[in-house]
């Protein structure tokens, strides 16, 4: 069997990896969701076990797209997620088809992780307090972001580029290339497939924006300032 990790954080990683390991799963890991992307349907992994802690504005469409059936199989996915997840995100999930969360890398939790994984029922169940209250689905991402995660124009050095992914602002596909920094402030995005561009216009909003650069990623939001040639944007301030 095989298995899929995507996360950025060592603790976990090598916590999550030994669990599966002793699960007699062969795992791969990806720090970085963009070479997951590029080798998740080569892989067809039977597990795919992702950080939403480090990508907490990619998780749900990186979900969309593993379950989405690439290579002819459909994948489990299991959440690692930060304590401050709310009941509306695990609403999310379950409706998104994830099979269980886990939120710690301590014993319980990698015990809870290791039953998840062994679980033959598919599915998030509906948490007590999604069953006590009805949670609305929420539109807005500010509450998944922090400042301190914010993404800074200036955090990438001038002339060299960092690797990025946004979600398309009407298609809802991943967009990915790379993007450096322009002296007005500005962001010029380099798109490794142009023709995943097609329908975005000069003011739209690009809600999920991920950069890595100097191996640390970063997220925002941006606007679109120019779509000719290259697409220029505007990342937002936190």
């Amino acid at each position: 069997m095989k298995a899929i990790i995507i996360c950025d954080d060592e603790e976990v990683i090598g916590k999550v990896d030994a669990a599966l390991a002793s699960l007699s799963y062969d795992t791969i890991i990806y720090r970085w969701l963009l070479k997951a992307l590029d080798n998740i349907e080569e892989i067809r992994p039977d597990i795919v076990v992702v950080s939403a802690s480090d990508y907490p504005r990619h998780w749900k469409t990186l979900t969309q797209f593993i379950k989405s059936g690439i290579g002819g199989k459909i994948p489990d996915v299991v959440l690692y997620v930060p304590s401050s997840f709310s009941v509306a995100e695990k609403k999310k999930a379950r409706k998104l088809g994830v099979k269980g969360i886990f939120a710690s890398c301590d014993e319980s939790g990698i015990s809870l992780f290791r039953s998840i994984v062994t679980s033959p029922i598919g599915g998030l169940s509906p948490s007590p307090e999604e069953i006590e209250t009805d949670v609305p689905d929420s539109d807005s991402e500010s509450d998944e972001i922090s400042k301190t995660e914010a993404f800074s124009i200036e955090g990438l050095t001038s002339g060299k580029a960092g690797t990025a992914v946004f979600t398309h602002p009407k298609t809802g596909v991943f967009v990915t290339g790379k993007i450096r920094s322009l002296s007005d402030g500005n962001a010029e995005f380099t798109v490794d497939i142009p023709a995943l561009t097609a329908g975005i216009s000069c003011g739209d909003r690009i809600e999920e924006l991920s950069l890595r650069t100097a191996g640390v990623p970063t997220y925002c939001t941006a606007s679109v300032i120019s779509e000719e040639n290259e697409i220029i944007i505007r990342p937002d301030k936190a």
